[in-house]
């Protein structure tokens, strides 16, 4: 009798635009009612009370956000890094040393249609 072996291999590879997103588990959005941007991001700008940003999506849309929040605390609980929760020194991985936006920073914009759902940003710059 003969025993046959098989190896399944996956690869992690990036998601693309033909490709369904995961909905991670922090998201608490009805899934009926929720869009995802996924792209790289062209503009970032936050100062006291107000985040801006604008992307371009994996299916080469414009797409810009604006967040206000009454605290730094209140945003940082919108955002994620790689997945896992945004702290106030997570800002540097965001910036080249000289202060400009990284190359290639690349976000995943959860937006909920319902009224009372914040958007999250879980921030994805190169590792």
């Amino acid at each position: 009798m003969k025993t046959f072996f098989a190896f399944l291999v996956l690869f992690a590879l990036p998601v693309t635009a033909q490709q369904r997103l995961a909905i991670p588990a922090y998201i608490t959005c009805d899934h009926n009612q929720l869009t995802a941007w996924m792209g790289e991001i062209k503009y970032l700008n936050h100062q006291a009370g107000t985040l801006n940003l604008a992307l371009t999506t994996d299916y080469q849309t414009e797409e810009s956000l604006q967040l206000h929040y009454p605290t730094d605390a209140a945003l940082l609980a919108q955002m994620r890094l790689h997945g896992v929760p945004f702290t106030k020194n997570d800002w540097h991985q965001l910036y080249e040393s000289d202060g400009t936006l990284r190359n290639q920073l690349r976000a995943v914009i959860w937006l909920c249609e319902d009224s009372s759902t914040e958007p999250v940003i879980n921030w994805q710059p190169p590792k």
